[in-house]
């Protein structure tokens, strides 16, 4: 089984250093992506995975980074489910099988959203 890393530091020198510091993969483990801050980030999840669903992370991630912007991706068409993304706050919620266009759309919404918080 192979483990994902996202690191999320603000000083870019030090991201730099943790991906290039350690061979992950011998490790069993993967660098999926980097992140500066919370602020700006957005994180797309599914709502139904195995351990930890998305709205347990959605949760999670709503405790210490409140500013991050989510969307719920899912199969599920579920009124707990939405009425779940509600109260936390979430962007977006896509239901599956969404389109090109659908998630062109949500990108859209999102930069907006973060472009107002930049001013």
């Amino acid at each position: 089984m192979t483990y994902t890393i996202l690191i999320v530091e603000d000083e870019y020198l030090v991201r730099q250093g943790l991906t290039k510091l350690v061979n992950v993969a011998a490790y069993d483990m993967e660098i999926i992506g980097q992140a500066e801050n919370g602020r700006q980030d957005i994180i797309l999840t599914d709502i139904n995975m195995p351990q930890l669903n998305g709205i347990q992370l959605a949760s999670l991630v709503r405790e210490t980074y409140p500013q991050v912007h989510l969307v719920f991706l899912t199969g599920y068409d579920d009124f707990d489910y939405a009425l779940s993304a509600v109260k936390l706050g979430v962007d977006d919620y896509l239901l599956k099988p969404f389109s090109r266009q659908d998630i062109e759309e949500m990108l859209g919404k999102i930069k907006q959203k973060l472009d107002k918080e930049e001013k």
